[in-house]
């Protein structure tokens, strides 16, 4: 028999202190919620009952609340007179807030005629909507249903499933039931929305705006309808959610979140003028909306255990941008455009005060503070890296059966590359370990020798800092030098590898794709110095290096720039600009 506990009327206050984590006796299986909001009061009310699983006997239920008379340290505790026994329950909470003005929880947005009300909840503040147990791992399904004003509509992360007056002014909008999910990816939005309409295998796509914005959005629909498709076949999961709603907002902190089903975004992210738009502006928002939608696998499928891990999302989010846009517009060369994000962190990485990817959080302030440049730019950047070691095929192989295997449910940094490690028989957990928990990037020295034609080069590791701060560290890692099919792992602070040929430039970094600066040689500086005058007196005659002068001589000499900055490299060895890479 289900047991029913009781709480009603609680009052938001102006409270907000630090988080700790949550008992695990009690843990939430549906939330069936009711958000009737006052725009023109800004306040609303709100109602929920919480169907929970109590794994045993217990006298109290802590949950995550923000601004609660009573709450502390982000948390509310209900008690009750007699021990609750273990089995299924339900929670009934009644409870007024305003809306606030904060650019989190539910939030009040503007236009120059009108208000909003909209959400953002990631990474804690769905607690400052409803009380609720606000971590990653605690799963459940959602009904969601939102009674606004005549005159508005409302969007979530489900379907309408129905819409029924209520009273003299309002409407009841009613949501399917969503897929099961994180707190932190519930969307409700609240006002007057115009949308375009589209889809692609079988998912309806919108984009949604303010009265008079829609058509600015047709270009994010196509990019939508890109990335969906591409996405579909490379993971081999169809589409996880019932629909998918692109939504603009007038005032948004982040340039976009990833709630699923209901993707919501700052406008100048998501919309632009198809008659005066640059090639960078379409390049910004096809990047946006393909990093969000590959969030509905990464991150909303499949959610982290805990914040530490974040990286993986964000940072796998960020690696997966430029594959269905290399696929939509060829003609962009993303793939350019990714050895400037590894660029970036390798120039943040150089500093002694950088952090490991995978950092211990425990509080909202410490959660926030993990997305950053290391958790998208340097997780990107390691797995190309990864791919490249791999092969194309095995990593995308492994990725379908990390998705299979935990959808629905939520993972752990090991339990990816444990995955990869098993499909590929390649040791990808201690070459991911070395660099996801330890700070800094390689830089490796390099001396050779020839004989037979044959080049002996010998690689030294040690961390990427400026000079006068020297430190020794080793990482597993991949090599791969862009005249070989092959890549060598370095597993030890110094290595060697065998390569062909010994009058041609070397490079040991192929495509850029590494996670690492290379030191070469003084000969092998003179070698490319001679290349690079013979290729620009007799362009026609070194046909055969065009590649080089393209991408991998890009990153080549971007690497080298980021070890000049450092103070480490040789100025020799740098000689061209980088490719800024595109912010977002």
């Amino acid at each position: 028999m289900k047991k029913h506990i009781l709480l009603s009327s609680l009052l938001f206050a102006s409270i907000s202190s630090f988080a700790a984590r949550l008992p695990t006796a009690v843990t939430p299986n549906h939330y069936a919620i009711t958000i009737t909001p006052d725009l023109a009061g800004e306040t609303f009310h709100g109602e929920e009952t919480i169907d929970v699983d109590v794994k045993e006997p217990v006298s109290s239920i802590t949950m995550n609340a923000i601004g609660f008379e009573n709450s502390a340290n982000e948390m509310i505790t209900l008690t009750v007179p007699q021990p609750i026994a273990a089995g299924p329950a339900s929670i009934h909470i009644a409870f007024d807030a305003p809306i606030n003005k904060k650019l989190r929880g539910l939030y009040l947005s503007q236009t120059p005629t009108r208000k909003y009300a909209v959400t953002q909840f990631e990474p804690t503040d769905a607690r400052r909507a409803f009380p609720s147990f606000d971590e990653p791992s605690m799963k459940a399904t959602f009904d969601i249903s939102l009674v606004v004003d005549k005159s508005d509509t409302a969007i979530s992360n489900a379907p309408i499933l129905s819409d029924s007056p209520e009273g003299d002014t309002k409407h009841r909008i009613r949501f399917a039931t969503t897929k099961k999910m994180s707190t932190y990816l519930v969307a409700m939005l609240i006002g007057d929305f115009q949308c375009i309409e589209g889809g692609v295998d079988g998912t309806p796509i919108r984009v949604c705006t303010t009265p008079g914005r829609q058509q600015n959005g047709q270009f994010a629909l196509e990019a939508a309808q890109a990335a969906v498709h591409f996405y579909n076949q490379y993971y081999d999961v169809k589409y996880p959610f019932q629909k998918l709603d692109l939504i603009g907002i007038p005032d948004f902190e982040a340039g976009a979140m990833e709630n699923a089903g209901a993707v919501t975004f700052r406008e100048t992210a998501l919309l632009i003028d198809p008659k005066t738009a640059s090639i960078g502006q379409r390049k910004g928002v096809a990047g946006t909306v393909a990093h969000e939608i590959a969030h509905m696998w990464f991150g909303d499928l499949v959610t982290m255990k805990w914040w530490d891990d974040i990286w993986l999302n964000e940072g796998f989010a960020t690696f997966m941008t430029s594959k269905p846009i290399e696929t939509w517009k060829p003609e962009w060369n993303e793939r350019l455009d990714t050895v400037g994000i590894t660029l970036g962190s390798l120039g943040l990485d150089s500093q002694r005060a950088t952090r490991n990817i995978r950092t211990q959080a425990e509080t909202s302030e410490e959660i926030n503070q993990l997305f950053d440049g290391i958790a998208y730019g340097k997780t990107a950047a390691v797995l190309r890296m990864i791919e490249q070691w791999m092969g194309e095929d095995a990593f995308r192989d492994g990725i379908r059966a990390y998705l299979k295997k935990y959808s629905w449910s939520n993972a752990a940094a090991e339990d990816f590359w444990g995955t990869m490690t098993t499909t590929s028989g390649k040791p990808v957990d201690v070459v991911m370990k070395s660099f996801v928990d330890q700070p800094g990037a390689p830089l490796v020295h390099t001396t050779d020798s020839c004989s037979s034609d044959t080049r002996t080069v010998v690689l030294l590791q040690d961390r990427l800092l400026p000079r006068g701060q020297d430190e020794a560290r080793t990482w597993t890692l991949p090599i791969c030098p862009s005249k070989s099919d092959k890549c060598t792992v370095a597993k030890t602070a110094k290595e060697s590898l065998s390569v062909r040929g010994c009058t041609s430039t070397l490079f040991l970094n192929r495509d850029g794709r590494g996670y690492y600066v290379t030191d070469y040689s003084a000969r092998e500086r003179q070698l490319r110095r001679a290349d690079d005058a013979a290729g620009e007196r007799e362009p026609s005659r070194h046909a055969d290096a065009s590649r080089h002068r393209r991408l991998p001589r890009a990153a080549a000499r971007d690497a080298a720039a980021g070890g000049t900055a450092a103070g480490r490299v040789d100025r020799g060895q740098s000689g061209g600009s980088r490719s800024p890479a595109r912010e977002r």
